[in-house]
């Protein structure tokens, strides 16, 4: 038997794995629990173009020391591309990153949705009321 099939076939580790589902789970918002298909989709979309960058520049990276002779040929043709189009591709990344920094610079003082009270806690009470 391999360690992976010891750690699940352990109780303990079983109910780990469960209480740290179970609490993954409780940090998804109800909003995104209730979204359709598409929503996920979409959002699983939007989350791609970062990542996708990422893996390209250091892809780019490894091309360059696997064949130089191709990567300097490249680099070539892409130093022959029009003005108007490297103004283009500029704009798309800046759309994408300025967009979602804005929406978070809009709804940086937006508070949280307020949670249930819960029962009185004196330990918390007393501790804010030392507070300056």
């Amino acid at each position: 038997m391999g360690l992976i099939d010891r750690l699940l076939a352990s109780n303990d580790a079983t109910a780990s794995l469960r209480a740290l589902a179970d609490a993954l789970n409780a940090e998804i918002p109800t909003a995104a629990k209730q979204a359709g298909r598409y929503d996920q989709m979409v959002d699983a979309v939007n989350r791609l173009p970062r990542p996708f960058m990422a893996l390209g520049a250091l892809l780019l990276l490894g091309y360059a020391m696997l064949d130089p002779a191709g990567f300097s040929q490249r680099m070539t043709a892409l130093a022959n591309m029009p003005e108007a189009l490297w103004w283009l591709v500029g704009g798309v990344i800046t759309f994408t990153f300025g967009a979602r920094e804005t929406h978070y610079l809009r709804n940086r003082g937006a508070k949280p949705a307020e949670t249930a009270k819960t029962e009185p806690n004196a330990a918390l009470d007393e501790w804010q009321s030392t507070r300056p």
